[in-house]
């Protein structure tokens, strides 16, 4: 295939169990008739179960995890990055937020929020992280 590439990003991939691995599963495939090359990227654990239809970039979503992912990412020459950003498939942690902070600008990054009221929350810091999250949405993350 010489289609473009499209990595797609997903934390926890078992789409029997999950709804967003199972979107991601079924996005892939359709992409894939279309003629784009879809690549499923996850933790390596979850690359190992997912055999040839994943490729590992990392061992867990903490920040360190995601900056390294990030590194993988772009050895893996992808045309687009698409982020399934859903803080229960990435271990509830909210470090892969960041990802678009470690990705070069010239890799086109799409989201797509799964969970998007977890931002909302509540308390005195509700202000700064619906400020932190207006600000993303205005840089285009």
């Amino acid at each position: 295939m010489s289609g473009t590439r499209v990595g797609l990003v997903c934390g926890y991939l078992d789409p029997t169990r999950d709804g967003v691995a199972d979107y991601t599963r079924r996005l892939a495939v359709h992409l894939r008739t279309t003629g784009l090359e879809p690549l499923v990227v996850t933790t390596y654990e979850w690359a190992r179960a997912a055999g040839e239809a994943a490729v590992g970039v990392t061992e867990r979503w903490d920040v360190r995890g995601v900056a390294a992912a990030a590194q993988a990412l772009r050895r893996l020459d992808l045309d687009l990055v698409h982020l399934q950003f859903a803080p229960s498939v990435f271990g509830s942690s909210r470090a892969v937020g960041l990802l678009p902070l470690f990705l070069p600008t010239r890799i086109p990054l799409i989201v797509t929020l799964h969970e998007y009221g977890v931002w909302s929350g509540h308390g005195r810091a509700r202000r700064v992280r619906s400020a932190l999250w207006s600000a993303a949405e205005r840089r285009g993350y």
